[in-house]
């Protein structure tokens, strides 16, 4: 009898979970920033082709992003035109909403909302909470920042992982030379010298400055590259220079994060080191990316690219205790990494300190010659 009862009570138990919405792992987080058309996914920045907005003092996020973040696979995201409905399948999880409507179903279980899903330039926004708390998730939202946050209960994100590359947008009005453009920012036009990058001059007769060599080929490399296009302004410590230019990294797209997949792939400053259009010249403070720009550079001069292959680099004379930038005034020991990155046609060589002195050299800081 006992033995019956238990087998009865154990088929009961798997019988009444068997019946339940599994729950959906919620593991993950998220934030979305208002205007932003990236958001971060578990600690990831990932692109969209939508942005949040405030609307009637609701904040609007894509609903097919918001269900990406939520572990919602690609294929369960389904929108039916017809009957301008959108499904998420996540598990035993099914969620159903309507656009225009104000009843969303989470396993057939009908719920009042108090915003309605609406659509905007293709895509379905709707307040986050709704479905990630159908999810199992906790939302949050960051005043300052203008961001829904989104996390298990109890663990919501830091807004401020959305904020890994601050940059502006502009448009390219005309290329000056191979490291400077003319840009239009904000309606008003800027000059931009671009940072931890230098190359070769073009001529400017008025000041008795002839053309370098490789100068008119980095400046047509320059103006194929960026002419007509929209870019992206990553700003440093420095802002302008002493001339009053904008100093700025140049990305070509948006970026995600600053690692070095990004900038190899996007930044335009990183482009002309590794097609070898330009050498490094690091001006502190502006040294974020002193360390990786040295390392692109590198690849190039090995493998001949560019200026690096247009001429042999010259010996300097083994009597040389010192090499010498005749374009930067600074001088080092031999073995210093900023000697070995000095383009042919500046290399200077140097019997002793004096020497150097004399010729109005400064010691580089790094070495300390």
């Amino acid at each position: 009898m006992c033995k019956k009862l238990c087998f009865f009570l154990i088929l009961a138990l798997i019988t009444l979970f068997s019946s339940l919405p599994a729950i959906a792992d919620n593991n993950h987080q998220a934030v979305f920033t208002v205007g932003q058309d990236t958001y971060v996914s578990d600690g990831r920045p990932v692109a969209m082709d939508a942005a949040p907005f405030i609307e009637n003092g609701r904040t609007l996020v894509p609903v097919r992003y918001l269900a990406l973040s939520l572990g919602v696979p690609e294929d369960k995201i389904i929108w039916s035109p017809s009957a301008q409905t959108v499904t998420l399948i996540k598990n035993n999880m099914n969620i159903v909403m309507t656009v225009g409507g104000n009843i969303i179903y989470v396993n057939d279980q009908s719920k009042e909302i108090d915003a309605v899903p609406m659509l905007k330039d293709g895509r379905t926004y709707l307040p986050a909470r709704f479905v990630a708390e159908a999810f199992g998730y906790e939302v949050g939202w960051d005043s300052d920042r203008q961001a829904v946050l989104i996390g298990p209960p109890g663990q919501l994100p830091d807004a401020t992982v959305t904020e890994a590359v601050k940059t502006v947008q502009a448009e390219i009005v005309s290329v000056t030379d191979g490291d400077t453009v003319v840009v239009n920012l904000n309606g008003r036009e800027e000059k931009v010298r671009f940072i931890g990058v230098n190359t070769p001059e073009i001529a400017h007769p008025s000041l008795g400055i002839q053309d370098q060599p490789y100068s008119q080929e980095a400046a047509a490399y320059t103006r194929k590259q960026l002419s007509g296009k929209t870019i992206w302004l990553e700003f440093d410590v420095g802002q302008r220079d002493k001339y009053g230019r904008l100093l700025a990294y140049v990305w070509l797209e948006r970026p995600l994060s600053d690692s070095e997949e990004e900038v190899r792939a996007k930044m335009f400053n990183a482009w002309l080191l590794l097609d070898g259009y330009a050498q490094v010249m690091t001006v502190p403070p502006n040294v974020k990316y002193a360390d990786l720009f040295v390392k692109l550079q590198q690849e190039a001069r090995e493998s001949g690219k560019g200026l690096w292959g247009a001429a042999a680099v010259p010996s300097v004379s083994g009597e040389a205790k010192y090499i010498g930038n005749s374009r930067t005034k600074k001088f080092h020991r031999p073995d210093c990494r900023w000697a070995g990155e000095i383009s042919p046609e500046n290399r200077v060589g140097f019997k002793n300190r004096d020497e150097a002195l004399a010729a109005g050299y400064v010691p580089c800081r790094v070495c300390r010659p």
